[in-house]
């Protein structure tokens, strides 16, 4: 039985690239009678480092515009002009639900995946310099190589890192030895907007600990009924996982009278997850008080 490896000459290494690689395995009986190609796909692991190219036009042509960082397995989405390449575990995370472009909101259809086999090569060949560059390494390899070389890489981290090494530094105790240390001073403008002040009307609580307490319930009650796979995006008014962000936002925006810049920035992240909670799971208000996809 004779067996061979992508083409006549098998004893050649088969070198990765960065995104999927087929291998072909072609075994042929002894006698030539039967024969049988197998097709192996191998697709390394996400490196969950940032990769720097040395040329400044392909760090910005290989990134990927949801993680923006270098395309990992690079898809392209069928016949969108201008050509838009995604890495293939963001595009299909948000396309999971939704099944639209998230550039243009244009739905997808059958087929959409388009594996950009060329943009592998091209990328697999591109200078990237090492990962452990901020240490000393100048190393210049190709993407396909620096996960192995950082394996062996003489200025990777050692793995026994003694804490004192980093805790009895004259730099760690002028910063971080004392509580005293952390304190950051900060300008803060009390300023109260006409927004805030209209979700304040609402709230009918004036003290601030309990304000704070109602809008964290209102927070769990959030994370509770966001919806999982499979789930009909339907609810009984009140019962919405966005009712649940827009009360925690009112207690908060109440809450502000009390001068304290911190309740100030968890109002803004709350107002901030309420913003993006339509994107990330589908969901919307309905004008006649029930929310549905």
């Amino acid at each position: 039985m004779k067996a061979t490896v992508n083409g006549p000459d098998g004893s050649q290494p088969v070198p990765l690239n960065c995104g999927d690689t087929v291998v072909e395995i072609s075994v042929r009986s002894a006698d030539g009678s039967n024969a049988q190609v197998y097709t192996v796909l191998v697709a390394p692991e996400l490196i969950p480092m940032a990769v720097t190219f040395t040329d400044g036009k392909q760090q910005l042509d290989y990134e990927c515009p949801v993680s923006l960082s270098a395309y990992y397995r690079p898809v392209s989405i069928n016949h969108s002009d201008p050509k838009r390449v995604f890495s293939r575990p963001y595009i299909e995370m948000l396309a999971r639900r939704s099944n639209v472009d998230p550039l243009s909101d244009c739905p997808l259809g059958d087929g959409w995946k388009v594996v950009e086999l060329d943009l592998y090569r091209e990328m697999s060949a591109a200078l990237v310099k090492c990962f452990f560059i901020c240490r000393g390494c100048d190393s210049v390899m190709k993407l396909s190589e620096p996960g192995s070389h950082s394996l062996d890489c003489p200025h990777r981290p050692t793995g026994d890192l003694d804490a004192e090494d980093v805790t009895e530094t004259s730099w760690y105790k002028k910063h971080f030895a004392s509580s005293s240390c952390l304190e950051i001073e900060t300008k803060h403008i009390f300023e109260v907007r006409n927004w805030e002040r209209r979700l304040q009307m609402t709230a009918g609580e004036d003290n601030v600990d309990k304000l704070c307490a109602l809008a964290q319930d209102h927070l769990k009650l959030y994370r509770q009924r966001l919806p999982k796979p499979g789930d009909t995006l339907q609810y009984e008014d009140g019962q919405s996982p966005l009712h649940g962000l827009e009360q925690a936002a009112v207690h908060y925006a109440s809450a502000t009278s009390s001068r304290d810049a911190r309740l100030h920035f968890l109002l803004g992240l709350v107002l901030e997850v309420q913003h993006y909670a339509t994107d990330m799971y589908g969901l919307q208000r309905r004008l006649k008080g029930t929310e549905r996809n």
